[in-house]
């Protein structure tokens, strides 16, 4: 398959994927999703990032200030209305 990067091949993988695509209840298929998630991780094919909280406060007399995810800030947009 073209979009398979790492050339990953598993027929337990494959089968739990059919298995989650084909399962209609959410609940059910969040249970089998996480079984395909656990062989990825445990077969070391990807690394899966984690996620950490970021604060961001300013005052309301700031203006155009908004969060960036990488907390890039772009000055040159922002003016303080007195």
């Amino acid at each position: 398959m073209p979009w398979n990067e790492t050339h990953y091949n598993s027929d337990a993988f494959d089968d739990l994927l059919t298995q989650a695509e084909s399962t209609i209840d959410i609940n059910e298929r969040r249970n089998v999703m996480a079984k395909v998630e656990k062989q990825v991780q445990d077969d070391a094919i990807m690394v899966q990032p984690f996620f950490r909280s970021v604060m961001f406060a300013a005052s309301d007399k700031i203006k155009n200030i908004k969060m960036h995810p990488t907390v890039y800030h772009q000055w040159n947009k922002v003016w303080i209305d007195a």
